[in-house]
């Protein structure tokens, strides 16, 4: 007897919203608010930072979701350089 598929259906708003003020899927700063390691990151432009600032931050990033947030800044910032051909 075959069995029926299951149904397909996105998140609606109020589920999105839900799972956000759980923590899970809000922003990936978030864990990190109030600690020595925001209070760094607060100091410094993510834009502007010497690719040296960002790795030694990302390195000592208090959980992976942060260091994976950085990441993202330094892989974008290593685009634009590629792209624009100023140094990063």
């Amino acid at each position: 007897m075959p069995q029926e598929a299951e149904e397909f259906s996105l998140p609606t708003s109020l589920d999105i919203v839900q799972q956000a003020t759980c923590g899970e899927h809000g922003h990936p700063l978030s864990t990190a608010m109030q600690t020595d390691w925001a209070i760094q990151l607060d100091l410094i432009d993510v834009f502007a930072a010497p690719r040296g600032t960002l790795i030694e931050l990302q390195q000592s990033a208090p959980s992976k979701r942060c260091h994976d947030w950085l990441q993202g800044i330094i892989d974008t910032r290593s685009m634009v350089a590629a792209v624009t051909g100023v140094p990063f």
